[in-house]
Formats: structure tokens, sequence, C-alpha cells
């Protein structure tokens, strides 16, 4: 049976909607944005009366719920400055501290608990709510300059345009509020960009500017009757071509984990708030997986890939407890796609095969699932060719893809002679700078 929380807290109190987003800047001042997580976190922190009858009714639902291992039903009640909306939330703590002071008494008791939201709002059409007059601005650029001050100091800017930034400052009402943390949520926080106009009669200068969140969590106090206060930091963007799939702004890449067993395999979505996720006929679940570098050993001719699954729910543990272990030498498969930024379904001509190889070297805790995935080289000691200098022609094969010759000669002697002879100058391999031969006096 699901706990439901039904404890009176206090009218003045603390909400949170968070996401995760990575960014990788440009020197020229424009940017790629890819969401971690596809729905956010929900934050409460609920404060409560200093009396013993509440500390008792705090402390029997912690109880109730095991520190973190329970969930729970929350429902934000809209007299509260709330949507009315019922959450699954979890604890984020497994120790339940209060200080006494007399009589049962005791200081102000707060509890923090957090769900993941993939409710449906209706956000606005435009962010053109009003904020208040005092706020702060920036304008930037981003300049090359050599560290020493001298007399010919080198400078040089990467950018031809500054770029502004704004931290607006809100009190709200609850109807505007819900407004404005439905269009956060709509924009992902920092993932999408939209326009925004730089009032007049805030000092601005009218133009309408592409810009986007510059936090990913929106964070306000709420008050009696729902009324919050919060700030906001947005940042001016520079917008690419769109329908460049290298170079557009806001792309959502994913990872699927595929451990093939025929007592039932496991597919896994890295990492997402998503709940499932369907590619090829198989639904891979939102899980945690972490995926290291690639690695080889100089006395192997395999590639190896350390990946980390959860085991908290013991569902590798139990594979190997019913099944033996199925695991070490299972197929296992990486794969890569690309989601549509509105709709989060996978991209078709997108996916690709990240990695596909052999599971082995389990190792297993209460919490995790470890396993190598190596990959044979067939015979090959490297994955790639290993690229020598010399004076001559570097390139192994007379006539592959980087010789480049095409015509009716059938052998080389790998000279700059030769090549020039050939006509074949421009795909010439060599070094022919470096010295044929160096002396070591000692």
């Amino acid at each position: 049976m699901t706990t439901v929380f039904d404890l009176e807290y206090n009218n003045t109190y603390s909400s949170k909607v968070s996401f995760e987003t990575k960014i990788s800047k440009k020197a020229t001042g424009n940017e790629q944005r890819f969401p971690v997580k596809t729905f956010p976190a929900r934050y409460f922190t609920l404060n409560f009366n200093k009396g013993q009858t509440q500390r008792e009714a705090l402390e029997a639902f912690f109880i109730a719920c095991m520190g973190k291992s329970n969930e729970f039903l929350f429902t934000w009640a809209k007299s509260k400055g709330g949507n009315d909306k019922t959450y699954t939330c979890r604890l984020d703590i497994d120790e339940f501290k209060r200080t006494i002071i007399e009589m049962g008494y005791g200081e102000s008791m707060q509890l923090t608990f957090y769900a993941i939201d993939r409710n449906v709002y209706t956000p606005p059409a435009n962010f053109d709510f009003y904020y208040k007059a005092k706020y702060d601005t920036t304008t930037n650029f981003n300049t090359l300059i050599d560290k020493a001050i001298t007399a010919n100091q080198a400078a040089r800017s990467l950018w031809t345009t500054p770029l502004k930034g704004w931290e607006l400052e809100f009190e709200k009402n609850q109807e505007n509020r819900e407004l404005i943390e439905a269009f956060f949520i709509a924009k992902r926080g920092k993932f999408k960009s939209f326009k925004w106009i730089w009032a007049i009669d805030k000092g601005g200068d009218g133009h309408e500017y592409n810009v986007r969140f510059d936090t990913d969590e929106l964070d306000f106090d709420l008050m009696e009757m729902g009324y919050s206060t919060f700030k906001i930091p947005i940042q001016e963007v520079v917008i690419t071509d769109p329908t460049d799939p290298y170079s557009k702004d806001e792309i959502i890449p994913r990872v699927l984990f595929e451990l093939v067993l025929s007592s039932g395999s496991v597919y896994i979505l890295q990492n997402d708030t998503m709940e499932l996720l369907n590619y090829d006929g198989k639904d891979y679940l939102g899980a945690p997986l972490e995926v290291e570098d690639i690695k080889q050993e100089d006395t192997t001719e395999v590639l190896r890939v350390g990946v980390t699954v959860s085991n908290v729910n013991q569902a590798i543990s139990g594979i190997i407890s019913t099944h033996g272990d199925v695991i070490t030498g299972a197929e296992v498969n990486l794969y890569g796609v690309y989601l549509n930024t509105s709709t989060n379904e996978i991209i078709a001509g997108q996916d690709t095969i990240l990695l596909a190889g052999k599971a082995n070297n389990l190792e297993m805790t209460l919490e995790t699932a470890k396993i190598n995935i190596e990959i044979d080289l067939g015979g090959y000691e490297q994955s790639c060719p290993r690229m020598t200098y010399g004076t001559n022609c570097q390139w192994q094969r007379f006539k592959d893809c980087r010789c480049g010759y095409t015509g009716t000669v059938t052998t080389c002697d790998f000279t700059l002679t030769t090549c020039k002879r050939l006509g074949n100058v421009e795909n010439f391999g060599g070094h022919p700078s470096v010295a044929a031969e160096s002396v070591i006096k000692a």
C-alpha cells in the first residue's frame, strides 16, 4: 500500500523545478545544447510548526516511508499555491533530525522530497511577463590576449558582436507564476531558445533578442495565496542553421544499452527521467548507466569498455542467482539515437551502433554491477593504423585510399621523386624535411 502525505504544513515554503543541460560552447560565440534528462525533477521543501504533535506525526511519516526507501503520494493543493496535481515522491534523507528545546517543542522543522514531473503543461506563447524595474544586465565579449603586458601585447576578439545577459526579478501571483513555470518547463531550462523583447520602459532598447534561460533550476519561495518571488537569468544566444545536424543548437542524443540474454535481455536508456523509449521493437527503460572510455592493453588484441549499471533492486543479482553466470560471454550492444526536440521520438536514419562486443569481468556490489564490453580486433593489434614519420611516403599500400593514385603504374618506391613523376604529390604521405639520420655525440 502506497503511503499518502496528508500532514499540514505552513503556507510559506519553497519549490524548485530542475533540469540538466550540457552545453558545448564554441569560440565564435555559438553553442550546442542537449538535455541530459527528458523530464524535470520537482523538489518541495516544506516547513512545519514546532509542537510535539507535529513532530511526532512527521516522524511517523518518515518511518512509514523508511527514509528514502519507499515512494509516497503528494497532492500539491491549490490552496497552498499548488496545481492540484498528484506526484509520486521520495524523501531525500535517511536521517530525520530534530532539536527539542522544552516541553516537546523544538526548532522549526523542514522536510524535502522530490518527484519526476511528467505532467503536461500549457505554456504561454511569449515570455513577456512584467518584472521589477531594478535588475542586472551584462554585455560580453570573448577576447584572446597575451598574458604579459608588453609594448606589443597582442589581442584578438573571437566575437564580432557582443552577447548580452539579464537577471530579471519577479514578484508574481499564483496564476502568473504557473505560466512562467510552464514556459520554463517547455524550454527545458537552458535547452531551448526563444525570442524576448528588451522593453524600452524598463531601460531597454526595444530590440528583439534570441535568448535562453541561463539556469536549469527555477527556484521560488511561496507565501500566502500562492504569491511567490524568484529571479531568472537569461542569456543571448547565436542562432545557427537548424537544418545542419552537426551544428544546430538543440539536439537530443541518447545512449541505449542492450545485454542479450536467453533468459530475458536487459535494455537500458542511459540516465534518463523518461520511463521508456522504444527502439527496434524493444522497450529501453530509463535507468543509471555509466560508460567509461575505451581502453586497450598493450599485451592484448582486445578493446575494453567498462559499463556500470544499477544493482540496487538486485536485477543483475537475480539473473545470476536464478540462471547462473549467463552474463559472461553474452552479446552486448550500445546504440546511439537522436530524438526529435518537440516530440521526444527517435529520428529515423540517425541511429548508429556505438559498440558491439561480449561481456566479461563481471563485478557486483549491493549498488552496482560492472562489466567490460570486449571488442575482438580479429587478430589486429590496433583498431586504427599507427602513423610513422619519415622522409619517404608513410602510406602502407600503393594505390590505397590515402595514396589516391589511379594510373597504370603498378609499383612505387615511396619516394617524393616518384610521387612527383606520377603527378600525385598532393597525396604524398612523407615528411621530406625530417632528418634522414641523426648522430648523437656523447
